[in-house]
C-alpha cells in the first residue's frame, strides 16, 4: 500500500507545475501597439501625410520598434486606398495617401497591419480633422531699445537663427507714420559670437537683407542709421532668437511648379536622423524621416520634395517626430517658400517670406490600440489565474483527503495496538495520530501561501 504515501509527495508537485503554467499563460507578453496621428488636408495638391508610431508595451513601458511590413487601409463610402511601408528604428511611419476622393468633412476608417497577422494592429474611426487656424504672419524680434525717428522691424527669415550656420534675417524701416523709407544705409553692429556684415542698404520697399551666423546662444546686435549727427541718428537694440541644436537646410525658396528639387540638410547636432515636412496654409503634405551620413566632415542628409502645385509652403525640420506641432522649441525651425510665380524682385519675394512665418503646423492624436492590444493579455490573465488557483484547490483538497486516509488508518491500527499491547503503546500511537493532524494544517498552510503568491503576482 505503498501508493497512497507516493501521492503524498506526487500531488503537491503536480500543484506546483499546474500553478506555474497557469501563471505563464496569464503572464504579460509585451503588447505590439500602435498610436495614429492626423493632420489636416492641405490645400494643395492630392496627398496628405499622416504619422503611425509603433512599439512595444511591456509592464507599462513603451518602446520604439521597427515594423518592416505595414499595410494601412484607408475607406469612406465603400471604397479604399492602401499604403505599404515600414516604420524606422524610431518607431515612425509617414502614411501617405492620395485624399481628394474622399467627400467634403467625410469620415474615414483607417486599418493597420503587421505582415499577414490575422488580428489588426489598429482600428480608427477617423472624423473630419479640424484644427485651430494659424495664419501666416509677422513674427518681429522685440527691441530692448528703439530711438530716433525711424522705426527698425527685424525679422529672422526662419523666426529663429540655427546656431553655427548662416541665417537670413531682414530688416523693414519705416518713417512715424509707417511708410517705407527707401535706399536707407543702415550700419549693423553685433556683439561677439554674432557675425553680420558692416552695412547694408533698404531696396526701394524699405526692406533690407542680411546674413547672420550666430556662434553663441545669446547674442545681441545693434541696428543704426549712418548719420553724422548722433541727433538724428536712428537705433534699434535687440538680441535675435537662436535655435540651438537646429538642423541647416539648403533649398530653393522659389522651385518651379510641379517639378521636384533637392533639400541638403546639415546635422546641427549629434543626432543620426532628422524629422522634414512640408505643410502648407492648412495640411501636410509630405513627410519623412531622414538618415545623416558623413560628407566631408559634415553629417548631412538630403532628399528629393516631390512635386508641388503654386503656393505658398513650409519646410520644418527637427529633431524629434513632434517637433512641427511646435516649432519654437529647440531644434524646430519651419522654412517658409514660394512654389510658382511670385514677387518680381528678389526685395518683395524676401518680403514676403519674412511676413510668412508659423510657429507650429498642428495635428491630432486619434488612437493608441495599446488598450485593444491589452484586451486579449487581460483576458489570458484571467484564464491562468483561474487555472493555477484551481490547480491549488484541487491540490489542497486531495492532499487533505489522502491525510484524513492516513489518519483513519492510523486510528484503526491505534485502536488494534491498544487491544493487543496495552494501553502504554497506545498512546504512543495516538502521538503519532496527532502528528498527522499537524501534517494536515501545514499542508494546507503550504497551499495557502501559494494561493496568496499566485493572487499578489497577478497584480
Amino acid at each position: 500500500m505503498k501508493t497512497p504515501r507516493v501521492l503524498l509527495f506526487l500531488i503537491p508537485l503536480m500543484t506546483v507545475i499546474t500553478v506555474g503554467l497557469g501563471l505563464r499563460i496569464g503572464a504579460e507578453k509585451g503588447a505590439l501597439a500602435a498610436r495614429l496621428f492626423a493632420a489636416p488636408m492641405p490645400t494643395h495638391g492630392d496627398t496628405v501625410a499622416w504619422q503611425l508610431f509603433t512599439y512595444k508595451n511591456e509592464r507599462g513601458v513603451d518602446e520604439a520598434i521597427a515594423i518592416h511590413d505595414l499595410h494601412v487601409v484607408v475607406r469612406a463610402h465603400g471604397e479604399s486606398v492602401t499604403w505599404d511601408g515600414a516604420s524606422s528604428e524610431q518607431g515612425i511611419a509617414e502614411v501617405s495617401f492620395p485624399f481628394r476622393w474622399l467627400k467634403a468633412d467625410e469620415a474615414i476608417d483607417v486599418e493597420v497591419r503587421k505582415g499577414n497577422e490575422s488580428a489588426p494592429l489598429l482600428q480608427a474611426h477617423v472624423a473630419p480633422v479640424v484644427v485651430p487656424e494659424d495664419r501666416a504672419r509677422e513674427r518681429y524680434v522685440r527691441p530692448l531699445k528703439s530711438s530716433g525717428g525711424l522705426v527698425f522691424s527685424v525679422i529672422p527669415l526662419d523666426g529663429q537663427l540655427a546656431a553655427g550656420f548662416s541665417s537670413r534675417v531682414f530688416v523693414r524701416v519705416t518713417d512715424a507714420l509707417g511708410r517705407a523709407v527707401p535706399r536707407v544705409a543702415l550700419t549693423l553692429d553685433p556683439e561677439p559670437g554674432l557675425t553680420t556684415p558692416a552695412r547694408i542698404t533698404t531696396c526701394d520697399n524699405g526692406w533690407a537683407e542680411f546674413e547672420a551666423t550666430a556662434v553663441m546662444h545669446v547674442n545681441q546686435l545693434r541696428i543704426s542709421t549712418a548719420e553724422d549727427d548722433a541727433s538724428q541718428r536712428s537705433e534699434w537694440l535687440g538680441a535675435l532668437p537662436v535655435s540651438a541644436g537646429a538642423s541647416d537646410a539648403r533649398f530653393s525658396r522659389t522651385p518651379s511648379p510641379n517639378t521636384p528639387f533637392l533639400v541638403t540638410i546639415a546635422a546641427g547636432n549629434s543626432r543620426k536622423e532628422v524629422f522634414a515636412e512640408i505643410d502648407d496654409e492648412t495640411g501636410r503634405v509630405f513627410a519623412g524621416e531622414f538618415s545623416f551620413r558623413n560628407v566631408n566632415g559634415q553629417q548631412v542628409a538630403a532628399f528629393e520634395a516631390p512635386k508641388l502645385p503654386s503656393g505658398t509652403y513650409w519646410l520644418v525640420t527637427s529633431g524629434t517626430p513632434a517637433g512641427a506641432m511646435a516649432t519654437d522649441q529647440t531644434g524646430s525651425l519651419a522654412r517658409p517658400f514660394v512654389v510658382g510665380e511670385g514677387p518680381s524682385s528678389s526685395c518683395e519675394t524676401g518680403a514676403l517670406l519674412a511676413r510668412s512665418q508659423r510657429s507650429r503646423f498642428p495635428r491630432i492624436f486619434v488612437k493608441d490600440s495599446k488598450l485593444d492590444r491589452h484586451a486579449s493579455d487581460r483576458k489570458n490573465k484571467t484564464l491562468g489565474l483561474s487555472i493555477a488557483l484551481a490547480g491549488l484547490l484541487i491540490g489542497a483538497l486531495l492532499e487533505t483527503l489522502l491525510i484524513l486516509r492516513a489518519v483513519r488508518k492510523s486510528a484503526a491500527e491505534l485502536k488494534h495496538a491498544s487491544q493487543e499491547e496495552g494501553d502504554r503503546e497506545a498512546l504512543g500511537s495516538e502521538s503519532a495520530g496527532g502528528r498527522l493532524v499537524v501534517g494536515l494544517l501545514v499542508s494546507l498552510l503550504g497551499f495557502s501561501l501559494l494561493a496568496a503568491i499566485v493572487v499578489w503576482s497577478s497584480r
